[in-house]
């Protein structure tokens, strides 16, 4: 009998190899019959904190596995030794590659595995607030996973477990009895999120139930915090309904608002107060569009254009294109004053200020001048100089170029990086005159907007610096309440 499987270089009887008896077989067709059943066949166990979290294929983790060579040891088994059945581990190896997509699968993972810890915080049962207490994280161990594989790859898969190890990671604070009497107050006010978008001069709030408002609170190592991820949650909710849907055009930028819900829970008000900002937009050519027509009907900067498609020249256009437009919001770099706003209109040469909805001024203006003309569009004070300077080519001589001095002056937008349109009063030419002889109501400016001095002195001292400044034509149309009411006039 044995004689027979020496003669025929056949294994000996009750030889497995990975579950797969090859005894009576030859070289050949143990090779073959492995191979299958590692291509097929053999699955590793994941096993995390004692669990097994999937199977997948050795294959899938890096391992090679070399039939030849195992099937070659299962021939070397002695016949005494498979008489009560022999198991031979495989020969599996993990090269440079095979460890660089073991790694990779790893850290794949870290994002199913990895947990923070949930710090401790309260909740409700019934109309008694409670401690909810604190419980650890878990973090994966990539480096002595990996070392223990590469160790013994031959292993892992002759047990068909790969271990993953973990840690605990501990929270901030696991028991928030110090804070409950104070928190038990707080959380049972009404807690209202106000969002403002200055560029529609609209007010969105937001008001929450307690149970709500309750989960977003926990205590770290500072105190009374946000807890962020379940906060953020509500904030893409949020986002939906700030747009028609099918559209993405405003939204609450997440990072912004947490640090005023962060600032707000820091104090325990019960109101924070938000801004809608703009998503970048894409613009169509349509018949007709110039490149400085597009930007007077978007309200956005023609330089600001230029850099968001550079490479193109924008002047040439062809019905369909697509220009890269910037947010909305680099016109407002600055908070916006929510309660005043002041609105110009280029076609009727006219001047409204408004604070919490009703008139504070109306007068008459210049804007620019054909050759310089103001920018329509939605923009804000950015600063304030009681004077300030300009030139312009229209003013050199054979004696040169000459500065006027503008006062009052406020700026709201740049035409180019360091030269900026703003509100002025009266302009003092290099010659000893004003500007039009201190006259306004029709365009003469280059490009600013003009007010009598004693008018442009009081806009100064009441708008600060974030007061919204809505400018509207006929090629840009009122996107405030009160810009179109400016038009029933």
């Amino acid at each position: 009998f044995f004689l027979t499987y020496t003669v025929s270089g056949r294994i000996y009887p009750n030889v497995v190899v990975m579950g797969v008896d090859v005894g009576g077989m030859t070289l050949a067709e143990a090779q073959t019959r492995l191979n299958e059943a590692w291509a097929s066949d053999v699955q590793i166990q994941v096993v995390i904190d004692g669990e097994v979290d999937h199977t997948t294929a050795p294959s899938a983790l890096g391992f090679q596995f070399d039939a030849a060579q195992t099937a070659n040891s299962a021939k070397a088994v002695n016949w005494r030794d498979g008489f009560f059945g022999v198991a031979v581990q495989p020969t599996v190896t993990l090269s440079d590659t095979g460890y660089l997509a073991l790694q990779d699968y790893l850290l794949n993972m870290t994002t199913h595995i990895n947990f923070a810890p949930y710090n401790a915080g309260f909740k409700w049962e019934g109309d008694r607030l409670v401690a909810e207490m604190g419980r650890a994280g878990r973090l994966m161990d990539i480096a002595p996973t990996l070392a223990a594989v590469r160790d013994d790859p031959a292993a892992v898969v002759a047990s068909g477990q790969l271990t993953v190890f973990v840690s605990p990671v501990q929270p901030d604070v696991q028991d928030p009895a110090a804070y409950l009497a104070s928190v038990q107050g707080y959380a049972q006010q009404q807690f209202v999120m106000v969002g403002y978008d200055p560029y529609r001069d609209e007010t969105v709030k937001w008001s929450t139930t307690r149970e709500t408002f309750t989960s977003w609170l926990e205590v770290d190592s500072g105190g009374l915090a946000l807890r962020e991820d379940a906060f953020a949650a509500f904030v893409d909710l949020q986002n939906e309904s700030l747009n028609p849907e099918g559209q993405s055009t405003r939204y609450l930028n997440v990072e912004e608002t947490m640090q005023g819900m962060r600032d707000a829970i820091a104090n325990q008000q019960s109101e924070v107060n938000l801004r809608v900002r703009y998503h970048a937009q894409e613009y169509v050519v349509e018949a007709g569009d110039t490149a400085s027509k597009i930007a007077r009907k978007t309200g956005i900067p023609f330089y600001l254009i230029e850099q968001h498609n550079a490479g193109r020249d924008l002047d040439v256009l062809s019905i369909g294109d697509t220009l890269t437009m910037p947010t909305r919001d680099v016109t407002m770099p600055n908070a916006p004053v929510a309660n005043k706003r002041i609105v110009v209109d280029l076609d009727k040469q006219e001047l409204w200020a408004f604070e919490n909805g009703q008139t504070v001024f109306n007068w008459r203006i210049s804007s620019g001048q054909t050759a310089a003309p103001t920018s329509p569009g939605i923009y804000q004070i950015l600063n304030h100089d009681p004077t300030a300077y300009g030139s312009s080519f229209s003013l050199c001589s054979d004696s040169g170029c000459g500065q006027w001095e503008m006062y009052w002056f406020m700026g709201m937008y740049e035409v180019v990086p360091g030269l900026m349109n703003g509100f002025h009063g009266a302009v003092l030419l290099p010659n000893g005159a004003y500007l039009n002889g201190g006259d306004v109501g029709y365009p003469s400016t280059f490009g600013c907007v003009m007010s009598v001095d004693e008018q442009a002195e009081a806009l100064y001292n009441w708008a600060e610096v974030g007061t919204v400044v809505e400018i509207i034509s006929e090629e840009f149309e009122p996107l405030s309440d009160l810009a179109a009411q400016t038009q029933e006039v």
